[in-house]
């Protein structure tokens, strides 16, 4: 009686659903339910429309029929009604229906109940509205014989010629120019109309009739003269999804399109670029629209390669460029992380970062987003293994002998564990933390108190009897999602374990001939991980790819794919495979359809992994890891409104051999500024002219081709130097050659600090033939003939120092170590002053000092302590606190001991600093000092910004300039740029240099955009 009261209850709630108010509805539904018997009889009634209504409906529209007016009017709002996306207001379908029937309706609402009252509505919330679903679906019947009748493709090419008409017009018409701090024009002063036609323009495209000459012409010219504006629409919505459905949409139009057309026109392949622009664009620059959507105009398409669509659009009064980067067209690897001299072991992409591990045991965490180096953690031993644990800043890492759990954020071990013997995965389960063994065990340890948990065996069933696997598996998958692990065991069934009352479960596998699960050998197998796909893929080393239905033992699909790694996307959509040819697939995991496939130039393709949107797919092989971004994966992961059959696979080819190109690891320009010498991690010391971006020659090449990481130009003697990785120095003195810029004179040294400390700065002493060389524990001064004259060591605890010229003696040098800077005569050097900062470095160090000659200040750069490279504050010191008056000028060149020894006494000062906390927050990598007082630097959404030194309102605002691409970033963990001197009306007026991975990229124009950024409750406290 229960279950049928609650079949009852159920059964009622569906037909109050359904009814939509209706109550004629209700009574025929009624009716025609007293009269059935079964349960499936029941649901065809409710999905039927009852027999009574199709006589009203014909009622109505031949009642309309008769009308000897208003019928043009009624067939446009029947057609709106029944295909539209979503139900439109009354003022939108008015402005529509103006576009459509080239007409104004200024009463629409009496109209809609005059003609169309029996068959649609407005709502209470001025929404038109089909009467019921029942009527959509009548007036959509291909049976139905009226001149009322909606035909789907005639009416979604007329509402999509409606939308091209709005989208092409002037009301969404581009700015013409941008000056100084104007926006363009607000969404606001737009039509009502215009949100409609926005986000559903594609979709009524991709129905239209693909024959239609006139929407192909529409759509060419709303592409050629107002997608931008189009682009900044979508964006001021803060969500850039339409632009992703749209560029689906497209290459489905442009399909059917092609199936009766030419595809070989310069139109289709406009539009062939779009459908991979927008894709592209929401990818590499969603978060810069999203965060000023007019970017779109002027500060995106520099950025772009130079085949893209976006590229070929006419951009008025832009003066932004970027030259020296080689881009001529979109590339799925959004990001390649080289580890020089290190062995890639595993990774692990978790919900703001991506892991990798390391042969070294380094852990080195990345930010998801912008692939710039976080942390890294030091696991002890070569890393075989790293999970993030879901919502929580848990870290594990698994070695041959110890698994550890960290707090990644904080960079602290929180447990650490002996790991099982020979591990071969491990996962986070509610409060613990799981490792799978050859000894076929299951280890797990609290995450509260680290204590062991009881062991958990598996074992497999023979004649009714448990039997403990003898060989070790040789592939395994823990799905906490369906309670359920897969074991695989070589030349035997592959055994399911419920880990929910761990116990055996049963096999499945690879059958032979009559049926029974063979001997095969598996390579890798996956569950996938959404728990109603209940689905189990694996890769046999004959070269078979299988999917299982494992609970039932099924094979669904094989074929041959050769694949030795496999991974499932988090939403369990897709499956990535690779094989021993350098080719990484993407199937749709429950039908194991093609949907992707990249071809590579290297061949050690040794995992895989998804990130948590399922968006991107990364893999290692060797020293590399690889971050993939398909346009495909993106295309498939929009839900569209209704199905349309997927476009083809995509097959890229990609060379991603490692060392085809060196990274750039360090910049200084010539006093001129015409000319950058740029150090690389292979060795190579180059330089490139800024004219052009171009690199024009190798000026020479370290020993062992280890990574250059300091330069050095000293102007007056034209003397050049470099500091790499082993602390090797070379010193060469270089001459001007017209073709070349600089070329190598003579060799004045080639020397190597042996110290065992990392060189972590070069600074020449202006005015005479010495250099210093620091590292943290101690500094040396050296001279032009590579022979070291004096050592010091540091008097506090070791860190970085930063040694700057002083702003208003050239005899004189400054040393900055956070709380305290000394000064020293630059001849001698003898230290004659002291002064506190009073700046707090307690969890902080140095990153660097910029001296600021027009506002009379220094800038000091810190970073986390031992941390990332990000700024995490910035203080200002007032130079007066360096003055030298109270001190002997005498000690510059001191005559007499006396003097000297009166020259060594520290003049203690106490100052008060500067500390701009909330601007420093917003700040993620200082880039330079331009006009001597402007501060350029890098935001922390990929921003160059800059803020004036002298506002005496300093902390409250800043501006931002042009947006650069994460990936720019990518792999690196310094930043390498710099920004040219000002040049008033000069073409190569402040200019910002940016590495980019071995290219030089030198852009343009930049600062000519300015937008002025709040900073949120400045305030200005004193340390």
């Amino acid at each position: 009686m229960a279950e049928e009261a609650e079949l009852r209850k159920a059964l009622v709630a569906k037909i109050l659903e359904k009814s939509n108010g209706s109550f004629l509805w209700t009574v025929l539904v009624l009716n025609e339910l007293s009269h059935a018997h079964g349960t499936e009889e029941v649901r065809r009634i409710l999905d039927d429309v009852p027999r009574g209504m199709k006589p009203l409906y014909l009622r109505c529209l031949e009642s309309m029929a008769r009308e000897s007016r208003g019928k043009t009017l009624a067939k446009a709002i029947l057609v709106w009604v029944t295909c539209s996306v979503r139900a439109l207001t009354v003022g939108e379908l008015g402005e529509a229906l103006k576009l459509d029937l080239n007409d104004h309706f200024p009463n629409l609402g009496e109209s809609i109940s005059a003609l169309c009252g029996q068959l649609a509505y407005v709502d209470r919330f001025e929404k038109v509205l089909v009467v019921h679903e029942t009527a959509r679906e009548f007036l959509l019947d291909t049976q139905l014989d009226s001149e009322f009748a909606v035909k789907k493709v005639d009416a979604h090419t007329r509402i999509a010629r409606s939308c091209l008409k709005y989208l092409s017009s002037d009301e969404m018409k581009p700015p013409r120019t941008r000056r100084h701090g104007s926006k363009a024009p607000a969404r606001g002063k737009r039509g009502k109309f215009a949100s409609y036609a926005s986000e559903a323009f594609s979709y009524h495209l991709a129905r239209s009739d693909p024959s239609s000459r006139s929407i192909f012409q529409d759509l060419h010219k709303f592409l050629k003269l107002n997608i931008l504006s189009w682009i900044e629409a979508v964006a001021q919505t803060h969500s850039l999804t339409a632009l992703i459905r749209t560029a689906k949409h497209l290459g489905q139009y442009l399909d059917r399109w092609a199936a009766e057309h030419s595809p070989l026109g310069p139109e289709m392949k406009v539009l062939r670029y779009w459908s991979t622009d927008l894709v592209r664009i929401a990818a590499k620059f969603g978060d810069a629209l999203i965060l000023s959507a007019s970017a779109i105009y002027w500060l995106i398409a520099p950025f772009c390669p130079v085949e893209s669509a976006i590229s070929q659009i006419p951009l008025c009064g832009s003066r932004l460029s970027v030259v020296g980067v080689s881009n001529e067209e979109w590339d799925d690897r959004l990001a390649c992380i080289d580890f020089h001299g290190g062995q890639v072991t595993t990774l692990s992409h978790g919900e703001e970062f991506l892991a990798v591990g390391l042969q070294s045991g380094t852990v080195a965490l990345y930010h998801a987003s912008s692939f710039q180096e976080y942390k890294q953690l030091d696991h002890g031993e070569p890393v075989k293994f790293i999970q993030f644990k879901p919502n929580a800043d848990l870290l594990g890492t698994c070695g041959l002998r110890h698994i550890r759990l960290w707090n990644f954020r904080e960079g602290d071990l929180v447990h650490s564990f002996p790991a099982p013997r020979r591990p071969l995965g491990m996962v986070f389960d509610k409060d613990c933390l799981i490792a799978a063994s050859t000894g076929n065990i299951l280890v797990s340890w609290s995450l509260q108190d680290g204590a062991q948990r009881p062991d958990r065996p598996w074992y497999e069933l023979q004649n009714n009897h448990k039997v403990t696997p003898i060989r070790p598996p040789c592939a395994i998958s823990i799905s906490l999602e369906h309670q359920m692990m897969a074991v695989a065991y070589r030349g035997q069934p592959i055994i399911l374990w419920d880990l929910r009352d761990d116990e055996y479960y049963g096999v499945c596998g690879k059958k032979l001939p009559d049926g029974a699960i063979g001997p095969y050998w598996v390579v890798d197998l996956v569950f996938n991980p959404n728990v109603a796909i209940e689905l189990l893929a694996a890769t046999y080393q004959d070269g078979d790819l299988m999917l299982f239905d494992p609970f039932n033992n099924q094979t669904l699909e094989r074929f041959r794919a050769d694949c030795h790694t496999l991974a499932a996307s988090p939403n369990g959509h897709l499956l990535a495979a690779a094989n021993g040819s350098g080719e990484m697939m993407v199937y749709e995991f429950e039908t194991l359809r093609l949907l992707y496939r990249v071809k590579t130039t290297t061949c050690d393709i040794r995992q895989l992994a998804f990130s948590m949107d399922s968006l991107r797919f990364l893999d290692y092989r060797s020293s590399q890891c690889n971050v993939w971004e398909p346009a495909a994966l993106l295309r498939n992961s929009i839900n569209d409104y209704s199905s349309i059959s997927s476009v083809p696979a995509a097959i890229v080819e990609s060379g991603t051999k490692p060392g085809e190109r060196a990274r750039i690891t360090a910049m200084t320009l010539s006093l001129d500024e015409a000319f950058a010498f740029c150090g690389k991690d292979d060795g190579k010391v180059a330089l490139f002219d800024l004219e052009t971006g171009s690199q024009l020659n190798v000026l020479y090449r370290h020993k062992a081709h280890l990574t250059v990481h300091i330069l050095a130009w000293w102007q007056e003697h034209s003397v050049f130097m470099s500091v790499d990785a082993s602390n090797s120095i070379f010193a060469w003195s270089l001459k001007p050659s017209t073709p070349n810029g600089w070329i190598l004179d003579v060799e004045l040294f080639y020397g190597r600090l042996d110290c065992g400390r990392s060189i972590v700065q070069l600074f020449v002493i202006q005015g005479s033939e010495r250099f210093i060389l620091s590292t943290r524990e101690a500094d040396y001064l050296w001279n032009l003939g590579g022979k070291e004259e004096k050592s010091r060591l540091c008097s506090t605890r070791p860190g970085i120092r930063r040694w700057i010229q002083h702003p208003q003696s050239s005899s004189h040098i400054i040393c900055v170590e956070g709380a305290t800077a000394r000064i020293y005569a630059a001849y001698t050097w003898e230290e004659v002053a002291e002064v506190s900062t009073g700046i707090e470095m307690m969890g902080f160090q140095l990153k660097w000092g910029f001296p600021c000659i027009k506002c009379r200040r220094v800038l000091i750069e810190f970073s986390e302590e031992d941390g990332a490279q990000s700024t995490r504050g910035i203080h200002l010191l007032d130079t007066s606190i360096f003055s030298l008056d109270e001190v002997d000028k005498a000690v510059a060149r001191p005559s007499k001991v006396e003097d000297a020894e009166q020259a060594r006494r520290p003049q203690p000062v106490t100052v008060e600093t500067l500390l701009y906390s909330n601007l420093a927050n917003h700040i993620s990598h200082v880039v330079g000092i331009c006009n001597n007082s402007r501060l350029v630097f890098l935001d922390t959404h990929s921003w160059i910004c800059s803020v004036d030194l002298e506002d005496h309102m300093l902390g409250s605002s800043y501006l931002r300039h042009f947006y650069v691409p994460y990936d720019w970033f990518s792999g690196s963990k310094e930043v390498i740029c710099t920004v040219s001197k000002e040049r008033s009306g000069h073409a190569r007026d402040r200019e910002v240099l940016l590495a980019r991975n071995g290219e030089l990229a030198v852009i343009r124009g930049g600062f000519e955009y300015v937008e002025e950024v709040p900073v949120e409750s400045p305030k200005i406290s004193c340390c």
